[in-house]
């Protein structure tokens, strides 16, 4: 099972949840305020590359 963190940043408007997948590529979702997502995904250097744009470290 993959752990979903969930952040409140203000780097987005949007809370953000980040998941890292076993092959470490990873999924940043927003979750908007209507219900509904935006999803991306991304290899593992894309993934850490937004992450560190968001602000938020690599602690999964």
């Amino acid at each position: 099972m993959t752990e979903v963190h969930t952040h409140v940043i203000l780097a987005a408007r949007d809370p953000v949840l980040v998941a890292r997948l076993p092959d470490g590529r990873g999924v940043i979702s927003y979750a908007r305020a209507d219900g509904t997502f935006c999803h991306t995904v991304g290899s593992p250097e894309g993934f850490a590359r937004k992450l560190g744009t968001l602000g938020i470290p690599m602690t999964y």
